[in-house]
């Protein structure tokens, strides 16, 4: 867990190293997993605004900047109205990350990938549960993304080596599953459109267009 959510202090902050704050505004996560900002929308205000999606042990809150921002700490559950087969697992990573190239935003639950999406600027918030299942040996850690890809990072649930789940956001099932050369892909950033993984095992793996090998350079992994 992440704990409370810091905040550069300040109405009009222009720099990261101004000085920080826990955020007191009403309602806002004290055990945050993850967050991620989706994109500007048009709903009713005279300005676009963004939102903040904070994941939790089983819930997400979202803040929505409107001049006076404002939590929903219990978006998920009592706003999307998904609880019961739809709800998040608890005791698990949620991961979360907006994908822009599809304009939707990735949530990770064990072995599911929910989606949320907007229909155009002046609509809600639309989520899909269970958009993508994942083989139930693997449970979701991190997510990040390409231009067109998202790069979906799994532990292995029983002792095998974890995966790289390759997917573009819209076909029904996920393009491919990489190997991670170890138990848990740990994190991944997107360098140049090249996927970067480093996994449990402290390899650096970079994708070569058909999967994952450890990084070599100057003769050395």
């Amino acid at each position: 867990d992440c704990g409370p959510l810091y905040k550069v202090a300040g109405d009009n902050p222009t720099l990261p190293t101004d000085s920080w704050q826990v955020d007191t505004i009403a309602s806002s996560p004290t055990n945050g997993k993850d967050m991620t900002i989706f994109e500007n929308d048009t709903r009713g205000d005279s300005i676009n605004r963004q939102q903040l999606f904070v994941t939790l042990d089983s819930d997400i809150a979202v803040l929505n900047d409107t001049g006076s921002p404002t939590w929903n700490p219990n978006w998920w559950v009592t706003t999307q109205g998904h609880a019961g087969d739809s709800a998040l697992d608890t005791g698990v990573p949620h991961p979360i990350e907006y994908f822009p190239f599809r304009r939707i935003v990735l949530l990770g639950s064990r072995n599911r990938i929910h989606t949320i999406s907007r229909p155009n600027a002046t609509s809600n918030d639309i989520s899909t549960p269970a958009r993508l299942t994942l083989p139930t040996e693997l449970q979701i850690e991190h997510i990040f993304t390409t231009t067109t890809r998202a790069w979906i990072l799994c532990s292995h649930r029983f002792g095998g080596n974890g995966k790289i789940v390759e997917w573009d956001g819209f076909s029904e099932t996920y393009n491919d599953i990489h190997d991670a050369f170890g138990r848990t892909p740990l994190s991944g950033v997107n360098y140049r459109e090249v996927p970067i993984v480093i996994n449990s095992q402290g390899i650096i793996l970079e994708y070569t267009g058909r999967g994952f090998v450890p990084m070599v350079r100057n003769g050395q992994q």
